[in-house]
C-alpha cells in the first residue's frame, strides 16, 4: 500500500490515528520520504509512505538510505519506546504572546512615533509591537510597528490618553460591538464590553516577567526554530512565545542546543509547510531539563553577544534566518561563521555534560557521547549539527529521563490521585478564521 499525504500525517493526532494504528495492526513501513514539496502548483509539503503486511523482512529505505526499520513518525526507531509525558516540574513556564482581537490596536512606525511626540504620556500605552518576523529577520530583532496597549485599565483610566483611545474607538470599537439581527453582540463576552482592551492581554506573562530586563522568546513557525534574547517592554504578538525564566542566557543555550531542537522537532513535531512550528506544550513541557550549569550559562552569553556582533558587522546586516543560512552553508568558511559554529559545539557539549551530571545518569548507564558535529543531511535539509545517529541516542536518553521524572512526580502526587496521565500529543494551534477567534 502506498500513501501520499500532507506531511502532518506523521505528526500529533494524525500520526496516532493513522500510521501508528496501522503499524499496531501489523503493517510495516518499508519505504518513506518524510517531507518534500508537492510537484504540482500547490504550496504543499507531502509525505510519501509505502506499507506492507507481509513477513519479507527486507531492509527499509528512509530518505533514500537503508535502515533497519522506520517508525510511525517516519524516523529511525529508538531503543526507548513510549510517548513523553508532561512534567509538572518544568511545564507552564512560558506564555504565548498577546491576542489583540482587533487590527486597530497596531500602529505603523510613523503613527506611533507621532503620538508619542505629541504627548510623552502616551509612552505609557504605546509599546513596540514585536512579531515572529521581526525576531527572525530584523538584524537587531527590532519591532517594526507599535501597539496601543491599555492592558487592564478601566475606561476611565484609558480616557487619560485621548489620542490613542480615539484610534481604538474608531478602528476597534465598531467591529467589537457589531450586532446580530436579534440585537445580541456578534463577538463573545467581554470583547464588546471591554473594547479598549486586548482579547487576551496575558496578565500572567506580564506579571512573571515584570522585573526582567531581558526576555527569552521563540517565534513560530520559523526555518531554524531559534530562541532569542529581547529587551523587555514590548507587546509580544501571538506568533511568539515568551519564557518566564530570569536566567535568560542559560536558557538560551539550553533551548538552542541540539538536545532541545531534536526533541521538539521529533517528539513534539508540528510544521507549517516545511518550517518547524514550536508547540511548547509538547516540546517544552515534556522536555526534561538538566541543571543549568555555569558552563551552560557562559555559552549562552557567548552566543548572544557574538551572534549580535556578526549580525550587525556584516554588509548587508543579517537577521537570524539569513545568518543561519550561512551557518548551515558548507561553502561558507568565513572566520566569523566558523566561530559561531564553534559556539554551537560548545553549547551542545556543555548541555551534554550537564545531563551526564544528572542524578539519574548513573542509573541509566549513560556514558559520554561523541557528538561528531559537521554538515549532516537531516529532514530539515543540510545542517551543521550533531551526527543524526547520535541525535537518536540523545532523544532516547531524554525519553528515559522523561519517564523516570514523570514516575517520580506521580509518586509525589503532582498529577492526580491515581497517578495516571496521558502522554502529550503534538497538536498545533489552529489559526483564527477571523480576528475575533482565539488561537486556543
Amino acid at each position: 500500500m502506498a500513501i501520499i499525504a500532507s506531511n502532518t500525517i506523521a505528526q500529533g493526532d494524525s500520526r496516532e490515528v493513522g500510521i501508528a494504528r496501522a503499524m499496531a495492526n501489523g503493517w510495516e513501513i518499508f519505504r518513506a520520504t518524510k517531507s518534500r514539496p508537492w510537484v504540482g502548483g500547490a504550496s504543499v509539503f507531502v509525505s510519501l509512505i509505502w506499507l506492507r503486511n507481509d513477513d519479507l523482512g527486507d531492509q527499509a529505505i528512509l530518505e533514500g538510505v537503508s535502515v533497519s526499520k522506520i517508525d510511525s513518525n517516519l524516523t529511525r526507531p529508538s531503543r526507548v519506546v513510549g510517548e513523553p509525558y508532561e512534567l509538572k516540574t518544568f511545564s507552564g513556564q512560558y506564555s504565548q504572546g498577546c491576542i489583540l482581537v482587533g487590527a486597530g490596536f497596531v500602529l505603523e512606525a510613523a503613527e506611533g512615533e507621532a503620538l508619542i511626540a505629541a504627548d510623552q504620556r502616551n509612552r505609557d500605552v504605546i509599546r513596540p509591537f514585536l512579531i515572529n518576523d521581526d525576531v527572525n529577520n530584523d538584524p537587531q530583532s527590532l519591532a517594526g510597528r507599535w501597539a496601543i496597549d491599555f492592558f487592564d485599565m478601566s475606561l476611565e483610566e484609558a480616557e487619560r490618553y485621548p489620542g490613542p483611545l480615539a484610534i481604538v474607538a474608531r478602528d476597534v470599537k465598531p467591529w467589537r460591538q457589531e450586532l446580530k439581527s436579534n440585537g445580541e453582540y456578534v463577538r463573545r463576552k467581554p470583547l464588546p464590553q471591554r473594547w479598549w482592551q486586548y482579547g487576551d492581554k496575558r496578565k500572567a506573562m506580564r506579571d512573571a516577567i515584570a522585573d526582567h530586563e531581558r526576555v527569552l522568546v521563540i517565534g513560530t513557525p520559523s526555518k531554524f526554530g531559534l530562541p532569542a534574547i529581547i529587551p523587555n517592554g514590548h507587546v509580544f504578538n501571538n506568533t511568539l512565545f515568551a519564557f518566564y525564566t530570569p536566567d535568560v542566557a542559560a536558557m538560551l543555550a539550553l533551548l538552542t542546543s541540539t538536545w532541545h531542537f531534536n526533541w521538539w522537532t521529533v517528539k513534539g513535531e508540528s510544521t507549517m509547510k516545511s518550517d518547524p512550528r514550536y508547540t511548547p506544550s509538547d516540546g517544552f513541557d515534556t522536555f526534561p531539563q538538566p541543571d543549568l550549569t555555569p558552563r551552560v550559562r557562559t555559552a549562552g552569553e557567548d552566543l548572544d553577544a557574538y551572534r549580535r556582533h556578526v549580525q550587525l558587522s556584516r554588509t548587508p546586516q543579517l537577521g537570524l534566518t539569513d545568518l543561519y543560512n550561512e551557518v548551515h552553508n558548507p561553502a561558507n568558511l568565513d572566520s566569523d561563521i566558523q566561530r559561531l559554529r564553534e559556539i554551537h559545539v560548545e553549547i551542545d557539549e556543555a548541555v551534554a555534560e550537564a545531563y551526564l551530571a544528572h542524578p539519574l545518569a548513573a542509573r541509566f548507564g549513560w556514558m559520554p557521547l561523541v557528538l561528531n558535529h559537521g554538515f549532516h543531511k537531516t529532514v530539515h535539509g543540510l545542517r551543521w549539527t550533531v551526527d543524526p545517529d547520535v541525535q537518536i541516542e540523545m532523544n532516547d536518553r531524554l525519553l528515559e529521563l522523561n519517564h523516570a521524572l514523570y514516575e517520580d512526580e506521580v509518586r509525589r502526587g503532582l498529577h492526580n490521585k491515581r497517578g495516571s496521565a496521558k502522554p502529550r500529543k503534538a497538536v498545533a494551534p489552529k489559526a483564527p478564521d477571523d480576528p475575533g477567534d482565539l488561537l486556543w
